[in-house]
C-alpha cells in the first residue's frame, strides 16, 4: 500500500514537472516569437554593432524607402511646390534621384550599426542632400530612449507597435508607431509608419523651446538697436529699362553700451518672411557705434523686384559690445550643450 502511494506521488511529481517544463517552454516560445523579443534583438544588435542580426530583424530596404518617401512629402509641403507643371517637375526629380538616395541611406544605416555613429563626411554633407540619415539621427534618434511599449495591435501577420519614446531635450515622452511583419518564428520591423508626424512634432517642440529661450534676447536687442529714418526713392534709368529703387536707413544704438559689431538682415516681403532676392546684409565689423549714435546704410534694388505694398522686415543675427558681451539668438537644433 505504501509502495503504491509512493509510486503515485512519484508519478504526480513527474507529471507536474513535465507540465511545468511544457508551460515554461510555451511561454519562452511565445516570448522569443513575439514583437517584444524582436525589438529587444534590434536594440541588442545595435548596441553590439551586429549588422547581421540587425538585418534579420529589420527590413532595411522597406524601412529606408518608407522613410525617404515620408521625408520627401514633408520637404515638398514645406517648400509649397505649386500645382501643375512645377509640382510634376519636382516629383519627377525626386523619382529620378530616389534609387541613388535609397542606396546612400542604406550605406549610412549599415555604417551607423557597425560604428554606432556617423563620420564627419555624413554630417558635413547634411545640408547638401534632400534627406540625410545623419540629420534624422541627430534630431530624432540620437539621445532618445524607448521607455516602454504602450500597446501592440495585431492584424493577421502585421503588428502595429506603439512605442513610448522619452525626449530628454524637451522633458517629455512621445508616442511613436511602427509596423512589424510576422516572419514565422520571429517578427521583423517593416515600416516606421509614424515618422512624418513624429518629425513634425519634434520640429514644433524645438521651435517652441528656442522661441522661449530667445524671448529675453530679442527684448534686449529691441532695447539696443533700432532702424530709423527709412527713405525709399525711385531712380529712373535713361531708357526706362533698368529703373532702380534706392533704400537709405539708419541703424541706431539706443542702448547704454557701445556696439563694436553687428549683423542685421533687412528685406521686403508681403508676409513675415523676407524675399531672398531683396534681402540685404548689413554688417558692421569696423569701428564702433556709441550710445545714441547711428550707422547710415544705403543700397539699390531693381524696380521690378520692389512692391510699394511690401513690408520692411529686420532680423538681427547678433550684436557684440565693446566689453565682449553678446546678444546672439539661439538657432533651432543647436548643440544641446550650448543652450542652457
Amino acid at each position: 500500500m505504501k509502495f503504491m502511494t509512493k509510486n503515485k506521488r512519484t508519478i504526480l511529481i513527474v507529471l507536474l514537472s513535465i507540465s511545468l517544463v511544457t508551460v515554461t517552454g510555451l511561454f519562452y516560445w511565445n516570448y522569443i516569437t513575439s514583437p517584444q523579443y524582436s525589438l529587444g534583438q534590434i536594440s541588442k544588435s545595435f548596441s553590439e554593432h551586429d549588422l547581421t542580426t540587425f538585418q534579420k530583424y529589420v527590413d532595411i530596404d522597406g524601412v529606408i524607402s518608407n522613410l525617404f518617401d515620408q521625408q520627401m512629402d514633408m520637404v515638398t509641403n514645406e517648400r509649397k511646390v505649386g500645382e501643375g507643371l512645377a509640382k510634376d517637375f519636382a516629383k519627377g526629380i525626386v523619382t529620378l534621384m530616389r534609387p541613388q538616395m535609397i542606396e546612400l541611406l542604406k550605406r549610412q544605416t549599415n555604417k551607423l550599426i557597425e560604428a554606432g555613429n556617423f563620420d564627419k563626411t555624413d554630417t558635413v554633407n547634411t545640408k547638401k542632400e534632400p534627406f540625410s540619415l545623419a540629420e534624422v539621427w541627430n534630431k530624432s534618434g540620437n539621445g532618445n530612449n524607448i521607455s516602454g511599449i504602450r500597446e501592440i495591435k495585431r492584424d493577421g501577420k502585421i503588428a502595429t507597435v506603439i512605442l513610448e519614446i522619452s525626449q530628454a531635450r524637451f522633458d517629455t515622452t512621445l508616442l511613436f508607431n511602427i509596423k512589424m511583419r510576422d516572419k514565422g518564428n520571429y517578427w521583423q520591423l517593416a515600416e516606421i509608419s509614424d515618422f512624418k508626424n513624429f518629425a513634425l512634432t519634434l520640429e514644433t517642440l524645438e521651435n517652441n523651446r528656442v522661441d522661449k529661450l530667445n524671448q529675453p534676447i530679442f527684448e534686449e536687442i529691441r532695447k539696443t538697436i533700432t532702424v530709423s529714418d527709412v527713405q525709399i526713392k525711385k531712380i529712373p534709368s535713361y531708357w526706362g529699362l533698368n529703373d532702380k529703387v534706392k533704400i537709405t536707413m539708419d541703424i541706431k544704438n539706443i542702448g547704454a553700451k557701445t556696439i563694436s559689431e553687428y549683423f542685421i538682415l533687412v528685406g521686403f516681403s508681403k508676409d513675415s518672411k523676407m524675399f531672398t532676392g531683396n534681402k540685404k546684409e548689413l554688417k558692421n565689423t569696423e569701428g564702433v557705434i556709441l550710445p545714441n549714435k547711428a550707422d547710415t546704410w544705403s543700397w539699390s534694388i531693381d524696380d521690378m523686384s520692389y512692391d510699394e505694398s511690401s513690408n520692411l522686415n529686420v532680423e538681427t543675427q547678433f550684436i557684440i559690445f565693446s566689453d565682449g558681451t553678446e546678444l546672439r539668438p539661439f538657432k533651432a537644433w543647436e548643440k544641446q550643450e550650448t543652450i542652457k
